[in-house]
């Protein structure tokens, strides 16, 4: 009998090491009359978790390390050794680590992701860089074709010193196109002249050299104004070639002349060169005193 019941318990033994971490925890509370809620009470577990454990289900616990904490608290509740039941769950958790950690192959795909995202940065750099370079390119370009559009400023010309003549800076509208018109003042008089002499027509020499006089003389049509020191417009009309004209006011005069190279203009009886006052479209500006 004796050696039938030794037999008997070597079976056992063996059939419950050759059993894993779950079977065998599950045996040793059912051995005790323990259910698994009385365990899950005594292990502060939820009786899931306690359930999970005796099943190996490794995926319903939180992760390996609370795993070999929960099975080694669970052996010494139901007092067995844990050492052979941790050996055996680590040998489950084995091909899950494999499985979770990276493949052999992860460190290439992360650094070919590496390198294709240094790849797309510096080719946004790039492409953001030439845009810059456009765009500064566009500005200096359109800078200088409006520098090379603009008209230069006038400068001061040097007329006769006796004369006492200064330009007249930009502030008129361009001329318009010549045509006679009946005169917009009273306040010149109009005497006739030769169309084709280039000399002035012959005047009285003393209305001509009163103080503070204007005299044009017209070869060819030619548009004039004339204001004198208070601002009143003496003078604005079109002018047809062969006419002339004597403007008394006020000095100093602003004086606008369109068509000037066609123009002859005294002061007090001394001719004025206009050439140094002429700008583009043939208009010149000066002040006159």
């Amino acid at each position: 009998m004796s050696d039938a019941g030794a037999a008997t318990g070597g079976t056992a033994a063996t059939e419950s090491s050759d059993l894993t971490f779950g079977p065998r925890l599950a045996r040793a509370r059912e051995a005790l009359s323990l259910s698994v809620n009385d365990l899950a009470a005594r292990l502060r577990l939820n009786p899931k978790q306690v359930i999970a454990i005796e099943r190996e289900d490794l995926a319903a616990l939180p992760g390996p390390a609370f795993a070999r904490g929960f099975v080694r608290n669970y052996a010494k509740e139901v007092r067995i050794d844990p050492a052979p039941l941790i050996a055996s769950l680590n040998r489950r958790l084995e091909p899950a680590a494999a499985a979770e950690a990276s493949p052999v192959n992860a460190p290439l795909l992360r650094t070919a992701e590496r390198e294709r995202l240094s790849r797309t940065l510096v080719i946004a750099g790039a492409i953001g860089a030439l845009i810059v370079f456009a765009v500064i390119g566009w500005i200096a370009n359109t800078t200088r074709s409006r520098q090379a559009a603009a008209p230069p400023a006038p400068a001061q010309a040097e007329v006769g010193a006796t004369a006492g003549v200064t330009p007249l800076a930009a502030g008129t509208d361009p001329v318009a196109a010549l045509s006679p018109q009946p005169s917009q003042t009273g306040a010149a008089a109009v005497a006739p002249a030769s169309a084709t002499s280039a000399a002035l027509p012959s005047r009285a020499p003393d209305a001509a050299s009163e103080p503070g006089t204007l005299r044009f003389a017209f070869r060819d049509a030619s548009w004039v104004e004339v204001t004198q020191k208070d601002g009143k417009v003496l003078l604005t009309q079109n002018n047809p070639a062969g006419s002339e004209q004597v403007v008394h006011g006020k000095p100093p005069y602003r004086v606008v002349i369109g068509n000037a190279s066609a123009v002859t203009l005294e002061y007090e009886g001394k001719p004025i060169d206009l050439k140094p006052v002429t700008r583009a479209g043939n208009v010149a500006r000066l002040t006159v005193q």
